[in-house]
Order: structure tokens, then C-alpha cells, then sequence
């Protein structure tokens, strides 16, 4: 007969304790060395405009082409440090029909801190109401707005800067 003997209860307990003592070591240390990298990537893009960085707010319009095509063009310059996104294009008017009405649109793309971009209604813009500037009468217009996500309270006019151009 082998007489084996076996590893006692008190030393069994303070093994396991040990190991569970270590594999939580590892799995917090990982945890927050992971959470700190994701946080860190995410920071900037989730960072919320408050009204205190509305005070700052600077997005110009250098340039706003309406052509007779049927089609808007603006050249915005962004000299702050907000992220712009969601410009939302309301253009209010008569229609080839004499019918005074409404055209909105949302351009998709946003315009990053301190850079200057070209937004066009034939790229990266979707209607929200209506389906285009199809029945748009252009020398018909009474107001051209431009709002944004970032600061909702901000809008800018653009009846006065438009200049209509015929192709």
C-alpha cells in the first residue's frame, strides 16, 4: 500500500488566496492601463462644447456661391478650437411655381478646429426637407441660414453674403 499525503487545509487556503490575490493584480493593472488608453483616444472627439466655449465661437463664412444649377458652395474658416459638425442649411424662398417654401439640409461632414473647408450641397449633404433645390427659384430668396451642432444658439445669416452665380 502507498501512503500518500496530502497537502493540508490551511496551506491549500492561503495557496488559493495567493493565486486569486495575484490574478486580480493582473486583471485591474491591465483594466486601468486599458481604460486610460481608451479614455485618452476618446477625449478629444467626446469632449463637450459648453456655452463658456460658445463665448469663443469664430466660424466665418469667407465665401457663399449659389449657382444656377442648383447648387450651394461655402467656404467656412473655423479659427477656434471647437469641432464643428452638423451644419444645418435652412434656405427659405419661392419656388419655380411662385409657392413661398422651405429647404433644410444637414452637410455630413464637420469642420475641425482652426481649419478652413469647402462644404457643397452636391457632396456630403443630405435634405431633411424636401428632396433638392430642384424647384429652388434662386433670385426668389428670402433668407439663407446656416446652424450648427456645436452651438446651437449660434446662426448665421448668409442672405447678404450669397452671390448668385448663372452657369
Amino acid at each position: 500500500m502507498i501512503k500518500k499525503k496530502a497537502v493540508s487545509p490551511i496551506i491549500s487556503v492561503i495557496l488559493i488566496i495567493l493565486v486569486t490575490v495575484i490574478l486580480t493584480t493582473i486583471f485591474l493593472t491591465w483594466g486601468k492601463t486599458s481604460l486610460k488608453e481608451n479614455l485618452q483616444d476618446s477625449q478629444d472627439a467626446l469632449k463637450p462644447v459648453g456655452d463658456i466655449d460658445c463665448l469663443n465661437y469664430n466660424l466665418f463664412v469667407d465665401s457663399c456661391k449659389i449657382y444656377s444649377s442648383k447648387k450651394l458652395e461655402l467656404l467656412l474658416i473655423n479659427s477656434t478650437n471647437i469641432r464643428y459638425f452638423d451644419l444645418i442649411l435652412t434656405i427659405e424662398g419661392k419656388d419655380t411655381e411662385g409657392v413661398q417654401n422651405k429647404w433644410v439640409g444637414q452637410f455630413t461632414k464637420s469642420l475641425s478646429p482652426g481649419s478652413t473647408d469647402i462644404f457643397n450641397t452636391d457632396q456630403n449633404f443630405i435634405f431633411l426637407k424636401k428632396d433638392s433645390f430642384s424647384d429652388l427659384n434662386i433670385t426668389e430668396i428670402n433668407s439663407i441660414i446656416l446652424t450648427n451642432g456645436a452651438c446651437k444658439k449660434e446662426i448665421i445669416n448668409l442672405i447678404n453674403v450669397c452671390e448668385i452665380i448663372y452657369e
